[in-house]
């Protein structure tokens, strides 16, 4: 590819702005060359023979076609649209599940200590009168209950 300096309005740089954020390019040169082709796509339409078109014919085709590009572009904007919402869903679905996984490690935790302290229980309902003496003066050690 050969390099070329061009300068351009204001107009022109805003359209290249315009269908760089569009068509997700990643830069001016880029647009500016996809400008052009289309610009040659048209023109070739335009300059084929006149036997096989006449006026009218190239004229509802041209418009056929700027009405497919607005077509198409209004399309991909839907898409980046529900792209967006997308994202933003499976965002809320993750800060959902981690608290979900939070709950239940909470739960987890709540049950161990009702199941320790049940067994602890169990101990001194099962424990001998001596037993329950000793733990009642002297109190129950960690490992007891």
């Amino acid at each position: 590819m050969k390099k070329v300096s061009v300068s351009l309005t204001e107009r022109h740089v805003s359209m290249l702005d315009d269908r760089q954020e569009r068509q997700d390019i990643d830069s001016r040169s880029e647009a500016l060359r996809s400008m052009l082709d289309e610009l040659d796509d048209y023109r070739t339409l335009l300059e084929e023979p006149q036997q096989q078109y006449d006026t009218r014919e190239r004229s509802e085709a041209l418009r056929t076609l700027l009405t497919e590009v607005d077509e198409l572009h209004t399309e991909c904007d839907d898409l980046r649209t529900e792209c967006e919402q997308l994202e933003k869903d499976l965002g809320r679905v993750r800060n959902e599940k981690k608290l979900i996984l939070q709950d239940r490690e909470e739960k987890k935790e709540l049950v161990k200590y009702a199941e320790e302290r049940r067994t602890a229980t169990q101990r001194k309902a099962e424990a001998s009168l001596p037993q329950r003496a000793k733990w009642w003066l002297f109190g129950m050690r960690d490992d007891e209950e």
